[in-house]
C-alpha cells in the first residue's frame, strides 16, 4: 500500500500537489506547500529565546482551548511547538470547529505559524499513545543512524501513526529523512513542516 509524504511550509500559502507512487527509487508522494503524543528533538540548534517561547506556546495553546466553551467535549487536541511554529493534531467534531481552531490559535502572539492537522470525526476515536511513542522512538533511532541525513533541529511528533517532522533543514535533507521514515513499518504517512525561508 502506498503511503504519503506531505510538506507544509510557512510564509507561503499557495497549494502545490505532486503525486508520486511510493516505489523503490521514486521519492514519495503528496506534497503540500502552503498555508498524549510521542515527540522528540534530535539535537538542539534553537537559541535560548526561541526555546523559551516554544516551552510557552504549547501550554498556552492548551489553556486557551480548554477555556473555550465551544471545544468542551467536542475535541481531543494535542499541541506542539518548534521554532515558534505551532502544530495542532487530534480530533475535532465538525468542520466549523476545525476552522475555528485556526482563528483561535492565531491569537497566540508568540506562534509565528499555525499548522492545523486535526481530523474531523463526529465520534471521538480511541487514540493509542503507546504506539505513537514507540514509532517516535524508532524514527529517532533510525535517523540518527543515517549518515546521509543531518538530523539536526528536527522535532518528531507522531499522532495516530502519522509522523510529523518539524524542521528548518534544507528541503533536500528533509526529503531524504521523510522518505526513510515513510518506509518504516507502522507509519501511515509523513508530514514535513518547514518554515520556508524567503
Amino acid at each position: 500500500m502506498s503511503k504519503h509524504i506531505n510538506r507544509i511550509s510557512g510564509k507561503c500559502w499557495s497549494l502545490i500537489l505532486v503525486s508520486c507512487l511510493l516505489t523503490t527509487g521514486c521519492m514519495p508522494a503528496l506534497f503540500l506547500a502552503g498555508a498524549a503524543t510521542g515527540a522528540v528533538i534530535l539535537t538542539e540548534q534553537r537559541d535560548a529565546k526561541t526555546i523559551l517561547h516554544d516551552m510557552q506556546i504549547a501550554p498556552q495553546a492548551k489553556a486557551l482551548f480548554d477555556e473555550a466553551p465551544e471545544f468542551r467535549g467536542q475535541s481531543s487536541l494535542q499541541f506542539h511547538s518548534h521554532n515558534q511554529n505551532l502544530l495542532i493534531t487530534g480530533q475535532i467534531s465538525s468542520i466549523p470547529l476545525q476552522k475555528r481552531i485556526d482563528t483561535l490559535a492565531k491569537s497566540l502572539s508568540r506562534a509565528k505559524h499555525v499548522f492545523n492537522q486535526t481530523r474531523v470525526t463526529p465520534r471521538r476515536e480511541q487514540h493509542h499513545d503507546l504506539k505513537d511513542t514507540w514509532i517516535t522512538t524508532q524514527v529517532k533511532t533510525l535517523l540518527v543512524a543515517k549518515k546521509d541525513v543531518q538530523s539536526t533541529n528536527i522535532k518528531i511528533v507522531t499522532h495516530d501513526k502519522v509522523v510529523y517532522l518539524m524542521s528548518s533543514l534544507p528541503k533536500s535533507q528533509l526529503d531524504i529523512a521523510a522518505y526513510i521514515v515513510s518506509q518504516m513499518q507502522g507509519v501511515k504517512k509523513v508530514v514535513e513542516i518547514i518554515e520556508k525561508q524567503t
